[in-house]
C-alpha cells in the first residue's frame, strides 16, 4: 500500500528501539542520556546533554505515541494500512522507530560535517531548568525568539 506511515509494520519493541537510540547518541558526543517514561512503563522521550562551547546543554526528543496512533488511524481510514496496525502498542513501536530513523539521518548529516549536533537539535534545547524546549517557548511567544543571555551572564529564564 502506498503512502503508508513510515515503519507502520514494525514489530520491534519500543524499549529495544529506545536503547538503540541511546547507543547511537552515546557514540556521538553525548555526555548524559536519559529515557523519560510516563510512570506506567512506557517510554516518552530521550533527554541528552552535549557540550556546546564551555557548557553542557540538554536536549529533549519527545516521542508522541498519541499523535502516531492518530496517524495510524487516519492511514487505516484512507485505506493505506490494514486495521491490525491500529492500536496503542503498535503506535508506540512505530513512533520510536520513526524517531530512531530521524536520529540516524541527523547523525549522518552531522558526521558529514555539514552541520553540528547543536544545530540539528536546537529546537529541542531545554530551557527553564528543563521544563520546556526552545521550540515550545517560541511557540508560546508566536515564534518570537526568547531573550538570549549576555556572554558570561544568564538569560531571562535563569539559564
Amino acid at each position: 500500500m502506498s503512502g503508508a506511515l513510515l515503519n507502520h509494520t514494525t514489530q520491534i519493541d519500543a524499549g529495544k528501539t529506545a536503547m538503540e537510540i541511546v547507543g547511537e547518541l552515546a557514540l556521538h558526543k553525548c555526555l548524559h542520556i536519559n529515557l523519560e517514561t510516563d510512570g506506567l512503563g512506557s517510554f516518552t522521550g530521550v533527554v541528552f546533554g552535549v557540550m556546546v562551547g564551555d557548557s553542557e546543554q540538554a536536549f529533549r526528543l519527545p516521542v508522541n505515541t498519541d499523535a502516531c496512533y492518530e496517524a495510524l488511524r487516519k492511514n487505516n481510514h484512507e485505506g493505506r494500512i490494514p486495521g491490525r496496525f491500529v492500536n496503542q502498542d503498535q503506535a508506540q513501536r512505530v513512533a520510536w522507530r520513526i524517531v530512531k530513523t530521524w536520529v540516524m539521518a541527523q547523525i549522518a548529516i552531522i558526521e558529514s560535517g555539514m552541520v553540528t549536533m547543536e544545530q540539528v537539535f536546537l529546537p529541542y534545547l531545554l530551557l527553564d531548568g528543563g521544563k520546556q524546549t526552545l521550540f515550545q517557548k517560541m511557540e508560546q511567544r508566536f515564534l518570537e525568539l526568547p531573550e538570549g543571555r549576555q556572554k558570561g551572564g544568564t538569560d531571562e529564564y535563569g539559564n
